[in-house]
Parts: structure tokens; C-alpha cells; sequence
């Protein structure tokens, strides 16, 4: 009797930290299921005929090139380091910047609209740059109005 009410006293013990346990695995592995930046940049990208990860001489990476934009691509909480990196890209390669922002979720039309609150500010190579949604909530998050001209799909 003794040794059964200590196998229960334990068992009690353990299940909040096994509830925990499972509760991060199942959370790991939908992360883990989730497409990688990488993805939806080189699927984009190769859909419009562009160059994906081509080299600028300074040893910099532009993640698609076109014949007339050179675009950075970035999940949406990312947008202010693509707005530099873009910005970069387009004054070495003489092209126009563009931001392929990837949303996620429906959390991510939040930075989107941060996006939105910057643009008029945004022109390189005398270009405003050009900006584009891609990603599973991409639909989801409503174009800021700002973006009607620039934006496409």
C-alpha cells in the first residue's frame, strides 16, 4: 500500500512537467513544419524569372534580382533590416530597391503596416521602393493604401 501511494505522490508530480514536455515538442515541430524564409524568396523569385542569391562584388548577397529590381526578401518582423539591405542592393546593382515581405500569420500584417508608415520616406536611386506580400497570411493582411500601386502579389 505504502509503495502504490508513491508511485501515485510521483506520478501527481510528474505530469505537469510531462504535460509541459509534450506541450514544446508539439510546439517544436509545428516551427519545424513551418516553410523557411528561404522558400518563399527562391519560389517567388524563380516565378517572375529572376536570379536568386546572385553576388555583388562586395561579397553581398542580393536574394532576387530582376532585371529591374533588386529585391530583399524577409519574414514581416524583419521589414526594417530589409529596408537596409534592399537599399543597399539597389545602389550597387543601379536597379530599383524591392522588399518581398513574407507573412506569416496574421500577426505579421502588423509590420506591414510599420512598412506602410515609412514608405513615403523611401527612395533610393530616385525610386520609391517597390514592395511586395508573399506568404500564407499574405491574403489575410489588407493592403495599406499606400501600397496600391506598388503592390504586387
Amino acid at each position: 500500500m505504502e509503495s502504490a501511494k508513491f508511485v501515485m505522490i510521483t506520478l501527481l508530480r510528474t505530469l505537469p512537467l510531462l504535460t509541459f514536455v509534450t506541450g514544446c515538442s508539439s510546439e517544436i515541430k509545428h516551427l519545424q513544419s513551418e516553410e523557411p524564409e528561404r522558400h518563399y524568396v527562391d519560389t517567388w523569385c524563380a516565378e517572375r524569372g529572376g536570379k536568386i542569391e546572385v553576388t555583388l562584388p562586395d561579397k553581398t548577397r542580393v536574394d532576387c534580382l530582376t532585371e529591374t529590381h533588386a529585391i530583399e526578401g524577409k519574414v514581416a518582423n524583419k521589414w526594417k533590416a530589409a529596408i537596409g539591405q534592399a537599399a543597399h542592393y539597389a545602389v550597387k546593382t543601379k536597379k530599383i530597391p524591392g522588399i518581398l515581405l513574407i507573412l506569416k500569420s496574421q500577426k505579421s500584417c502588423q509590420y506591414l503596416s510599420r512598412l506602410k508608415n515609412v514608405h513615403s520616406a523611401l527612395r533610393i536611386n530616385d525610386h520609391p521602393v517597390t514592395v511586395w506580400t508573399t506568404g500564407p497570411a499574405s491574403e489575410k493582411c489588407s493592403a495599406p493604401s499606400f501600397l496600391n500601386v506598388y503592390l504586387l502579389q
